[in-house]
């Protein structure tokens, strides 16, 4: 299934997952399942004492300290500091607008008038026996369509919705109810805010629908589309709601407590921050069934118990459903580290932060630690991950509350000399171990010295436009066109372009009056399919080669506007959760009137607002270190200075140790989710 969505994953028996997030400005769904082919569960280390928390910075069940920031880690080599790149530097200075539904509404489709964001101030008067329509959807084929439901319960913050016909006992659902309005609603406000309140339904409570046939594996979702005026999305049920699976998830179990806890993060975070990224949404959403005292395994494997049997798992992207069951564990994980090395305040702040993802991080890691960066940050994680033990040091090596499965690593070498080729994808790790050692060793490293945004070259030269990729994002890239002098035009241009099928689209649009409205046309790669509800017009979705995306041309009459000084956009809208690599422009022209573009010279008159100008080249950064067990008990960390071209040579000397060495090798460049390859030997340092 591939939703603008969020699927998180919980599990119950066997597994349970459960995703959906959209910002405030965008339409998102997190999609609750029951996945049936995860692996058993390893065997989990004995849980660690609870910590007691500082008072005054108590959170909710199980506790968890408030630490005073750590000092920065001494390593026995610093970590180099890698340049930044023209590319870089400008994805982190650029500013993506947020999707925003009622001003795409405005200027593309400005027969609907004015829109209010909300649908009324003042709150139907529901009492329990009322029975009123809901639109639902199922994730199997799709489809939505619209069931009856009674009300069963209005309880103080909530109001429990029964399909008609459905064997919901009364009894589980104010038992649900009560553990909702008297836990989970308090306990989740107090960490993460509030929701949208009293929304765009002018009620302070929030509606839970308990329906039937959403999807063999689904166990319930939050939709974001529901907080968007129906004018705008025919699906929107126009509430702040969640929904639930009656077929797999039973109302008043822990499996289904957990599901609300997660749910309501999401729904939290939607209002609070339009556009974050998906892996710290959903790390959060996890964070937020242990605030509630709601175990995260339940006679099933978790989340980071998967991805600790291949740790090689990006952080911060995010992929479709089917293969995203080991990234909640590895966005938990990180989301329960800062917590447990920073304290309440510090996480709360990062919550908070308008911006997103690592960039949110930075911020506040600035305030807390200045004089650690978020790959220090980072490298500090990767080994925790590895040593999961707090009492080495300063205690930053590990998890003081919580006892992780140990990480497998890509290979265990049992001699010297040794070399390995393999691959890792950004901001993830590579684990090996190597033999215990009484002699010096050098190890020599070579990886990627470049990556790419997105797997393609401009179509001519070096430089085309790219949409960018970021969750509930809308990006505009406007041209001016002077056909004033010719009676007929045709505006050709190259695209290349992998989009979230049938959820998130790009637009070819026209005004004429300076921007103030604009028309979508239609092109032979458009479509007007829009099953999910999340397109305004025609638009491009899915892949520009229909099986795979490649560079296609495209032909467009403009001869309506003939006479006429216009404007030409490309405007690429996302919802939550997925995002594929996104659009490319290139070689723009209008023969007719002499008008040609190939962008080797710059920009031009072209304005972006969220589109990058770029030659698709990133330099990619390393991350190499040594864990060396020293005989105090301690460890000492040995990082590698890695150059431009990707060499790297490390020696290490005076090793007295009979436990393995560990050797953690991560790749760093921000944005993209291609992988990087690398090469290494370790060989005993010549006699000198």
């Amino acid at each position: 299934m591939s939703r603008n969505t969020l699927i998180l994953l919980i599990f119950l028996l066997l597994t349970l997952s459960c995703c959906a997030l959209s910002t405030m400005c965008g339409v998102g769904t997190y999609v609750y399942h029951t996945i049936q082919d995860k692996p058993a569960a390893p065997a989990v280390k004995t849980p660690l004492a609870t910590v007691t928390s500082i008072p005054g910075q108590a959170i909710s069940t199980p506790t968890r300290p408030a630490k005073t920031p750590l000092p920065s880690a001494t390593p026995a080599a610093t970590a180099p500091q890698i340049g930044e790149t023209s590319t870089e530097a400008l994805l982190k200075a650029m500013d993506v607008p947020p999707n925003d539904p009622i001003d795409l509404a405005a200027r593309l489709r400005p027969e609907l008038g004015e829109v209010s964001r909300v649908a009324r101030t003042t709150p139907v008067n529901y009492e329990e026996g009322d029975v009123i329509p809901f639109w639902v959807s199922n994730s199997d084929n799709d489809e939505n369509w619209q069931i009856n439901a009674e009300l069963v319960v209005k309880g103080k913050h909530v109001y429990m919705w029964r399909e008609v016909g459905s064997r919901v006992k009364e009894k589980d659902l104010r038992k649900a109810a009560k553990f909702f309005d008297e836990q989970i609603y308090p306990t989740d406000r107090e960490f993460f805010g509030s929701e949208w309140s009293p929304g765009i339904d002018g009620d302070t409570r929030l509606h839970v629908l308990h329906a039937r046939n959403l999807g063999q594996t689904i166990a319930g979702y939050f939709s974001s589309a529901d907080e968007i005026p129906s004018v705008i999305h025919p699906y929107s049920n126009e509430k702040e709601m969640f929904y639930l699976n009656v077929d797999n998830n039973k109302p008043g179990t822990t499996f289904y407590n957990g599901t609300l806890a997660h749910e309501f993060q999401h729904m939290i975070h939607w209002h609070q921050d339009l556009n974050e990224t998906t892996w710290l949404n959903e790390g959060a959403s996890e964070l937020a069934m242990e605030l509630n005292g709601l175990e995260r395994n339940d006679n099933g494997s978790r989340p980071d118990s998967v991805f600790a049997a291949n740790p090689d798992v990006q952080l911060d992207s995010w992929p479709d459903t089917d293969e995203s069951y080991p990234h909640y564990g590895n966005a938990y994980l990180f989301l329960s580290y800062f917590l447990s090395r920073f304290g309440e305040e510090a996480t709360k702040a990062l919550i908070a932060d308008p911006n997103n993802g690592l960039e949110s991080i930075g911020d506040v890691l600035q305030q807390v630690d200045p004089g650690t960066s978020v790959d220090d940050f980072f490298a500090d994680w990767v080994i925790a991950n590895w040593l999961d033990d707090s009492s080495i040091g300063d205690g930053r090596w590990g998890y003081p509350n919580y006892r992780i499965d140990e990480m497998a690593p890509v290979k265990r070498f049992h001699s010297l000399p040794a070399s390995e080729s393999d691959d890792v994808h950004q901001y993830a790790a590579d684990y090996y171990t190597l033999p215990p050692s009484s002699d010096a060793i050098t190890i020599t490293f070579d990886g990627d010295a470049r990556t790419r945004l997105a797997a393609t070259d401009a179509h001519s030269g070096q430089w085309a436009w790219w949409s960018n990729r970021v969750d509930e994002s809308d990006s505009r890239l406007t041209f001016p066109l002077d056909l004033s002098d010719t009676t007929t035009a045709t505006l050709h241009f190259y695209t290349w372009y992998d989009l979230e099928s049938l959820w998130d689209y790009a637009y070819l649009e026209v005004s004429e009056n300076d921007g103030r409205s604009w028309k979508m046309l239609e092109t032979p790669r458009t479509t007007r399919d829009n099953p999910n509800g999340n397109a305004y017009g025609p638009g491009y979705t899915g892949k520009s080669d229909d099986a795979d995306a490649a560079w296609v041309e495209e032909q467009v009459d403009l001869s309506d506007y003939a006479g006429k000084d216009i404007l030409v956009r490309f405007e690429y809208v996302t919802d939550a959760a997925v995002t594929e690599p996104g659009m490319f422009i290139d070689d723009v022209s209008v023969p007719e009137i002499g008008y040609s573009q190939d962008f080797e010279s710059g920009a031009g008159d072209w304005q972006s607002e969220g589109w990058l100008l770029t030659n698709n080249r990133l330099t990619e950064r390393w991350l190499v270190q040594v864990l060396e067990p020293a005989s105090s008990g301690d460890i000492k960390v040995h990082r590698m200075t890695v150059a431009d071209d990707g060499h790297g040579e490390l020696q290490l000397s005076g090793i007295h140790t009979h436990k393995d060495l560990t050797l953690i090798v991560s790749a760093l460049a921000p944005v993209t989710v291609e992988t990087a390859s690398y090469h290494f030997s370790i060989t005993p340092a010549p006699d000198n």
